[in-house]
């Protein structure tokens, strides 16, 4: 008898699984952890099936050296969701195996008992949706669906901190995310596996932990793009994962938010909430006009309207936010003469202007220069900020505060995390990373500096993100707390549609334009990115994959295919970046495209340019 075995470390993907023979005499089953020769050291792997026959020369093979547990490790259901996502995002199966598992030893494995597999009670598959309004309607709901004790329940959240919120709901669980020690992570990943906490509370890493009979699965927040592993391989959706996972156990999969995605929103058409309008405004909601600022000469950083909000916010001694898109001083530098911008030498992104060093930064590429007197160009005196930061809104906020009993506070990508005194009231500016970090039940006032940078990315997502934001603040924060949102274009749909708080128009207006652009829901898009050495060789590298892609898609119908486009930015680490976008009605099977290395692939991105 043969062990097809996935070694837990990093493997091409032509090699993703290896034969190892079966000693005689020991218990191997699909899902058993063993330990394996490979090379000239011993490591684990997981075996992902048996077969009576090998192709590999008898001679050739070694055996299994060693089994831990008469158990199966991982259940049937969990084996096949890493094959399928492997298999879906073209990673190896090594490289998903690898990511769930706890760093392992032979030592603490020898103390380990795992307990057999208990198969689930057959609800069946269904996938729900909850729409709530509100922190108590949640509540009022999971109390309606407490697990019974043999019960596996799985809650995923976006983020760390949203875990906080459950943990006041569920009571006794065991939380599982990607911040754990290596300590803490082992041993309550066989908590889960021998089910002794049926409640488990995660970030999207929980999705692959060995559950022992899962009943239900929860996606909360499902809106918030952190759900999506952008950043390294597998780059899934743990929405999607949640409900392919559900299919397997044959369990139902509930996807709430206080605000659908777009995705979502198209089968929510009928739903009530889908209505223009709501009986009463969301939150005190006030949308401020910058160009009539302009018009009475104010042309500083906040508005009549903001001033007059933080000064009834120092009286009442509430908590401040203010949200800026980005870090640094002033997001750019340009000649007043011939209008110019600094850019990176290496990515020819504008670059900021960060106040404490006096320096000119690409953050993509963790350069910095120093800032010119004069124009590199056309040496013209006249060089001039625009655009602010967090760094420049701190230093406003500072100084509207500095008679008051306020602390101030810097959230973002370059700050420590604030600090707060319990005895006195604190502003907060910062990115979205802020939201992690403030004091909700203190907060009376938030002020949205300039939402234009929000609305104006060139992404498809970027009004749906910036829509998520503003009303996870509506969730997140008092009922008494007011929300001014600083824009030069209030006439925008979708901030009607916040302040009213019906959405449906500016849901429908988007699944339209989503549509008719062949975006997701509706069209799957596979984005290909190729990284090599030169502009030449990537550009060479993405032809090649068009034209393997014009071959592939050449049968099916209304298949899109854009040419090759540079990343953005095009330098990242000393490697160049050529896109490759495909969007089909249904998903390409990768395994056809054989990608070499040096391919990225990501379906159904967040971002379709960087």
């Amino acid at each position: 008898m043969y062990a097809q075995v996935v070694p837990l470390r990093r493997m091409p993907r032509a090699l993703s699984v290896l034969d190892y023979r079966i000693p005689r005499g020991m218990k191997v089953h699909a899902g058993s952890l063993v330990q394996i020769p490979f090379r000239t050291r011993k490591i684990f792997g997981v075996v992902n099936a048996l077969s009576k026959t090998t192709h590999v020369p008898e001679k050739s093979l070694q055996d299994v050296q060693n089994v831990f547990g008469s158990k199966p490790l991982l259940s049937e259901p969990q084996l096949h969701l890493a094959q399928d996502i492997a298999r879906r995002y073209a990673t190896p199966l090594p490289t998903v195996m690898t990511a769930t598992c706890p760093p392992l030893q032979s030592r603490k494995l020898k103390t380990i008992k795992i307990s057999a597999l208990t198969p689930p009670p057959k609800h069946g598959f269904e996938s729900r949706y909850l729409w709530y309004r509100d922190t108590k309607e949640k509540h009022r709901w999971f109390g309606e669906h407490w697990p019974k004790d043999d019960e596996q329940i799985l809650i995923i959240v976006p983020e760390k901190w949203h875990l906080h919120e459950w943990e006041d709901i569920v009571g006794t669980h065991v939380t599982l995310s990607s911040d754990l020690s290596p300590k803490e992570h082992f041993e309550r990943y066989f908590t889960i596996r021998n089910g002794e906490i049926p409640l488990i509370l995660g970030t999207k890493i929980a999705l692959f932990a060995p559950y022992k009979n899962l009943t239900h699965i929860i996606v909360d927040f499902e809106h918030s793009p952190h759900h999506k592993n952008w950043d390294q391989a597998p780059r899934y959706h743990a929405r999607d994962a949640a409900v392919q996972l559900a299919e397997l156990w044959q369990c139902p999969v509930t996807i709430m938010s206080h605000t659908p995605s777009v995705e979502s929103a198209a089968r929510l058409t009928a739903h009530s909430f889908m209505r223009t309008h709501t009986e009463t405004p969301q939150k005190h909601i006030r949308i401020i006009d910058l160009k009539e600022e302009h018009q009475k000469k104010n042309f500083g950083i906040f508005s009549d309207a903001a001033h007059e909000a933080i000064a009834r916010a120092i009286e009442e001694r509430k908590d401040i936010l203010v949200m800026v898109h980005r870090r640094g001083a002033y997001t750019a530098v340009s000649c007043r003469d011939c209008g110019r911008i600094e850019r990176c030498a290496n990515c020819s992104l504008p670059l900021i202007y960060h106040e404490q060093d006096k320096q000119l930064h690409c953050h993509p590429c963790h350069r910095t220069q120093p800032l010119r007197e004069t124009c590199a160009f056309c040496r013209g005196p006249r060089m001039v900020f625009r655009g602010v930061g967090t760094q420049a809104v701190e230093d406003a906020v500072r100084a509207i505060l500095q008679s008051s009993p306020y602390t101030v506070h810097r959230a973002d990508a370059d700050s420590d995390i604030p600090r707060f005194d319990v005895e006195r009231p604190a502003a907060v500016v910062g990115t979205s990373r802020a939201l992690s970090l403030v004091r909700w039940g203190r907060m009376g006032l938030v002020i949205f500096n300039d939402i234009d940078g929000f609305l104006s990315l060139p992404e498809y997502r970027a009004t749906a993100e910036f829509v998520g934001l503003v009303r996870d603040i509506q969730y997140l924060a008092p009922a008494h707390a007011a929300i001014l949102l600083q824009t030069r274009e209030p006439q925008r749909l979708v901030l009607g549609a916040l302040q009213s708080g019906g959405l449906g128009e500016w849901y429908r207006e988007e699944l339209s334009l989503r549509q008719q652009l062949h975006y997701p829901p509706f069209w799957s898009i596979l984005k290909l990115t190729y990284w090599g050495p030169s502009y030449d060789d990537a550009f060479r590298a993405a032809t090649e994959m068009t034209a393997k892609l014009q071959r592939l898609t050449e049968g099916a119908k209304n298949a899109m295919l854009t040419h090759p486009y540079a990343a953005h930015p095009a330098i990242r680490k000393g490697l160049h970046g050529i896109v490759v976008l495909l969007r089909t009605p249904t998903p390409v099977i990768l395994d056809q495209l054989a990608l070499a290395e040096g391919w990225k692939v990501d379906v159904d991105p967040l971002q379709l340019l960087s």
